[in-house]
């Protein structure tokens, strides 16, 4: 059964200001404090306890949505008890929302969310907030959702310094919020596209942006460039920063109006990620719709690179300073070219441990050395200089005895 309203709210407001939504709300009793005051308490229905609470509101389509009171659960032998969460409930409050003023009803419902908590704001900040609203949207959006990015900061606690950076020094607001308190950032906020992008997707940009460094320094150097920062961007700047600091400008715009966005972060993401696992250079991205030849591009790339990297098994005798291994494709290519022969196909003859290539350098002469493995057994392959000339006697012999000594 519903009780009644208790006393330290009745004797608080005036009657006219009380809208008793218990009946509606059926989950407990929910008891909200219209404007001017703009309060809301929820309670258990077996319960005396109330909790002050701070709904969702809908201005355009008239509801506020609660999360479902608390119930309390006993818990044996506990010194207290359990409060388990219920689903939203949307409740139609007509009534109580038309005692909202027009203009800041108006101010309000021109963002997707946080509407009660602009509401609460304008109530406690007054007109130069309300001008912020109009000037700096997003600097306003930031106050009202201060607490939830800087959770040590309360409105209600900085009232007066807040109207003072409001009309004097809005960067400093920034700093409010722990972010970097600069002129750059604060133009920034102008172009947040403020009034298309969710509050949790607000709160983890702002969150997301360091305060000092370098990587600060470069983030807010890239977002003054754009025009327009909206809700891809800030995915962008939250989700993938080491991506977005590899796009052009045109590319990061392109992008952001992108109807296919999540296609082209996917594979630009693939291709970053290529990029450092063999590290070789991002490719330059004129427009997305390369980006798919780009990809084709950077796999074969880096297919090739990883080649060269890949180490081969260990070769079958030990070198020394003038008969050296070669230990990896990358070498090995690299010393084909030099000598101008052919061994740079022949990675897949050392993976299979079927061959194994030195490169030899006997006083000025230099040349490149097989050794065959064939049932167990080694011998020495061909032994030839730059362009697969004959090598000096003098450094045929050379070799025939660093054989002998490493297979007995």
């Amino acid at each position: 059964m519903k009780r009644n309203i208790p006393e330290s709210i009745s004797n608080k407001f005036e009657s006219k200001y009380i809208f008793d939504l218990s009946k509606e709300y059926k989950d407990g009793r929910l008891i909200l404090i219209a404007y001017p005051y703009w309060e809301a308490y929820v309670c258990a229905d077996e319960s005396d306890f109330w909790v002050r609470i701070y709904p969702t509101l809908n201005l355009i389509k008239g509801v506020i949505e609660v999360i479902g009171a608390p119930q309390e659960e006993k818990i044996p032998q506990s010194k207290g008890t359990l409060f388990e969460q219920e689903q939203t409930k949307f409740l139609k409050c007509n009534s109580f929302i038309n005692l909202i003023p027009y203009k800041i009803k108006a101010l309000a419902e021109t963002f997707k969310e946080s509407q009660w908590k602009i509401v609460e704001t304008l109530i406690l900040l007054g007109g130069n907030f309300e001008n912020l609203l109009l000037t700096n949207p997003a600097m306003a959006y930031l106050i009202v959702n201060m607490g939830d990015i800087y959770s040590s900061f309360k409105i209600s606690n900085q009232k007066e310094l807040l109207d003072r950076l409001i009309k004097t020094k809005q960067k400093d607001i920034l700093g409010l919020a722990d972010l970097p308190a600069t002129e750059s950032l604060r133009r920034i906020f102008l172009k947040i596209d403020i009034f298309n992008i969710s509050e949790s997707q607000f709160i983890r940009f702002c969150k997301s942006i360091p305060k000092e460094g370098n990587e600060s320094k470069t983030l807010l150097k890239l977002l003054s460039h754009l025009e327009v920062i909206n809700s891809s961007v800030m995915q962008l700047v939250y989700y993938n920063r080491e991506l977005l600091f590899r796009l052009s400008k045109n590319t990061i715009v392109e992008l952001s109006n992108s109807a296919n966005n999540a296609e082209s972060i996917l594979i630009l993401k693939r291709i970053h990620s290529r990029c450092k696992s063999v590290n070789i250079p991002f490719p330059k991205v004129k427009q997305l719709s390369d980006l798919h030849q780009i990809d084709r591009d950077n796999f074969e790339q880096a297919k090739q690179k990883k080649l060269l990297l890949e180490r081969f098994p260990k070769p079958p005798l030990e070198g020394n300073d003038i008969v050296i291994p070669l230990l990896n494709a990358r070498e090995q290519v690299s010393w084909s070219k030099k000598q101008s022969n052919c061994i740079r196909g022949y990675s897949g003859k050392v993976k299979s441990k079927t061959s194994f290539f030195y490169k030899v350098i006997f006083e000025k002469e230099e040349a490149t050395l097989e050794v065959k493995i064939l049932k167990d057994q080694l011998s020495l392959g061909d032994l030839l200089g730059r362009e697969n000339k004959k090598v000096s006697a003098k450094l045929r012999k050379y070799v025939d005895e660093w054989f002998s000594e490493n297979i007995d």
